[in-house]
């Protein structure tokens, strides 16, 4: 018995040097359009209060408890690429550690390696871990919330009624989305009322324990986002748009990151077999209330719509499919059990090589070339080069640059500065949305012929 426990503890400690090992490469990589957002205009500034004054800013409400927690870390460290994604490291590699100790209290210890096996590997993990932003903190809380929650049903206590609450308030603050959490919650004290009503005084405990927890949970982070977010929160409630009907698609296909047919069928075949499991009985009702939440707000027609948001989902995906080929290896037992291994080995193999040689367009958004650009810029270009820069967010380029580089608000203002200047190299965001003047800039490049070079979404015009 010690020492099955002991290879079990071994695997564990190997996934999570694993995930570090994989992680760490991507740590330095440049910033990409939502990290320079945040560092430009929070994270270099030397005033904590600035974190608090823009609560309306969607890429900021969304990620308010990492900002804090990277502008914190980059005035003591440094603004450095890996100091502002070291939060985001910790929370992933803590995320892997509670669906560990979760799944192998309520469900199995085989089913808790795997699981973690296959959230430590999994693209979406590893681009959340290393990106300065909130993702895999919802990871993170969603384990760690359920974690207690259950732990409450368990054995109800002020301590655990306290740190519940805490936590899912905390939650919140690295992602709106992660009410979704509370509310699964309060679905799941529910459903347990009424399959228990005919022993609700034996139960009472432990669902006033509950709906306390959930209570509190609701009422704090109310009391404390409400006021940073209601314009965001009235945004998205008057603004809608067109109901994207394959988002239930594109949202599973995200989040596993592998083709629909024929890895993905498979994957999800795990999964619904899985959830069916008599195991699964206690937890059931709250993981099909969290799958339900992302069609809820799908079919409500917001007008921000990513896979990304509904992060929380990840652990439970891998948790079902785990779950799914622990009892497939049991129900073929007998001489047929060397071929089911050997099947199911090649799947996983299979799915791992397509992780780790086809990212997924999920993956890709997380990666920018401004970097990139610019130190290109300034190799081929001489000291009498002058920079220039147009469309989104054009500051974005002077944060790599060890020159200035010139904005321009209208079109006579680049005209002004082009006839003035003999060399000059200019950056461009392309795509929308882009104003009027620079629409304007970037017609007369194009109508003129100048050379042009591609950086995913980033140009570089050589102009004179």
């Amino acid at each position: 018995m010690a020492h099955l426990k002991f290879i079990e503890r071994s695997l564990f400690w190997v996934i999570i040097c694993l995930a570090v090992v994989l992680c760490i490469p991507a740590m330095s990589r440049g910033f990409f359009y939502d990290e320079l957002y945040v560092v430009t205009h929070f994270l270099q500034s030397h005033r904590f209060l600035d974190v608090f004054s823009s609560g309306d800013d969607l890429n900021l409400a969304n990620h308010l408890g990492y900002t804090i927690l990277a502008y914190f870390l980059s005035h003591f460290l440094g603004l450095h690429e890996w100091v502002v994604r070291l939060p985001a490291l910790i929370f992933g590699v803590a995320s892997i550690f509670i669906l560990w100790l979760f799944v192998r209290r309520y469900i199995g210890k085989t089913t808790a390696l795997i699981s973690s096996f296959l959230l430590a590997l999994s693209p979406p993990f590893m681009a959340w871990s290393t990106s300065a932003r909130g993702y895999s903190a919802s990871l993170f809380f969603a384990m760690f919330s359920t974690y207690l929650y259950f732990l409450l049903l368990d054995k109800p206590s002020k301590k655990l009624i306290f740190m519940l609450a805490l936590t899912n308030v905390l939650s919140l603050s690295f992602h709106v989305f992660c009410l979704a959490l509370i509310l699964a919650q309060l679905f799941h004290l529910i459903c347990f009322a009424i399959d228990n009503r005919r022993e609700f005084l034996a139960k009472k405990a432990f669902l006033l324990s509950g709906m306390t927890a959930v209570g509190c949970s609701l009422f704090f982070s109310a009391l404390i986002y409400l006021p940073l977010r209601w314009k965001m929160l009235v945004f998205n409630a008057s603004m809608h748009k067109e109901l994207f009907p394959n988002f239930p698609m594109v949202l599973l296909k995200d989040l596993l990151s592998v083709p629909i047919w024929p890895l993905g069928v498979v994957l999800l075949a795990w999964m619904v077999i899985g959830l069916i499991n008599k195991k699964l009985r206690f937890v059931r009702s709250y993981i099909l209330f969290l799958f339900l939440v992302p069609l809820l707000v799908w079919v409500s027609k917001p007008w921000y719509l990513f896979s990304r948001f509904f992060a929380f989902l990840l652990p439970f995906i891998f948790l079902l499919i785990a779950q799914g080929i622990v009892l497939t290896v049991k129900y073929f037992q007998g001489r047929f059990k060397v071929v089911i291994f050997l099947i199911i080995g090649l799947i996983l193999s299979f799915v791992i090589w397509f992780w780790r040689t086809q990212p997924s367009t999920m993956v890709e958004d997380f990666n920018g070339q401004y970097r990139e650009i610019v130190g290109y810029a300034e190799k081929i270009s001489s000291d009498d080069t002058n920079f220039c820069a147009f469309g989104r967010n054009d500051d974005f380029f002077q944060f790599y640059s060890n020159r200035p580089i010139k904005t321009f608000k209208t079109y006579n203002d680049f005209q002004l500065f082009y006839h003035q200047q003999d060399s000059i190299l200019c950056f461009a965001t392309i795509g929308p949305p882009m104003e009027m003047e620079h629409k304007k800039i970037l017609i007369f490049m194009l109508n003129n012929n100048f050379k042009g070079r591609v950086f995913k979404d980033l140009w570089l015009f050589a102009i004179k």
